[in-house]
């Protein structure tokens, strides 16, 4: 293949990773909350309160919601959806073998492999889905899914992965399927537009080095950063 046939790669959107950046940093802060209520009987309404939960979630749907479009002009989602799945039962053994209270059966790095697996085997039948009418069919699907996963419970075991957990299911860390895949797949409808420079430009003038590198690094930061917090809080909690 001559070097004008190879495809041209992707120029990085630092804007992009600016904003993962600040969601991991977010996510780390929320996981210090955590501990810290668990660890060193810090009031819980420090963690269980309405600015935490709201920004948790946005959170949440900001960090899928790139995720997805990311997607969207990835050159094998296959190979990124099962890099993920493999980290992913990685983290379930090891806090399996840890920590039963830290036991993560599905959390954000599941939901986001599993999405990224089935964005691959379906993005054939989603691409046929008009454009001008897939923004408005994922948001509503996303509100009727949060709809059905808190008013339906149920006593069969295994729904737990669309959001229908029994009352013994435990996952310290939980992203199932409903809503979350409509958030991924709102996102890979917007990452033609996010790649292609449809956004104010201002947008993709965006910098900040050392967030930018924190966005980059963002899944070893997170497989290394929970460690790192619990060992210094429990150092802390055995010198009370």
């Amino acid at each position: 293949m001559t070097n004008a046939a190879k495809k041209p790669r992707r120029e990085r959107i630092e804007a992009l990773d600016v904003i993962r950046g600040i969601l991991i940093l977010g996510m780390i802060c929320d996981h210090l909350l955590y501990d810290c209520v668990s660890y060193l009987d810090v009031p819980y309404w420090f963690f269980q309160n309405p600015i935490r939960m709201t920004v948790h979630y946005v959170g949440s749907y900001l960090f899928i919601l790139l995720s997805g479009s990311s997607s969207s002009v990835s050159r094998s989602n296959w190979r990124r959806g099962l890099e993920l799945a493999a980290v992913a039962a990685g983290v379930t053994l090891v806090t399996w073998i840890g920590d039963h209270d830290a036991f993560i059966v599905f959390g954000i790095l599941h939901c986001l492999a599993a999405c990224t697996l089935l964005y691959a085997l379906l993005r054939p039948l989603l691409d046929r889905i008009p454009r001008s009418i897939q923004p408005w069919l994922w948001v509503a699907l996303t509100m009727l899914s949060w709809i059905l996963t808190d008013f339906i419970s149920t006593d069969v075991p295994g729904l737990w992965i669309f959001g229908f957990p029994t009352a013994s299911f435990f996952s310290a860390d939980y992203f199932p399927l409903l809503p979350w895949i409509f958030v991924y797949f709102l996102g890979a409808w917007a990452g033609p537009i996010i790649f292609g420079y449809g956004l104010p430009a201002w947008f993709y003038r965006i910098r900040c080095a050392w967030l930018s590198y924190i966005g980059r690094h963002s899944l070893l930061i997170y497989l290394a950063h929970q460690p790192v917090i619990l060992a210094v809080i429990l150092v802390i909690a055995d010198r009370l």
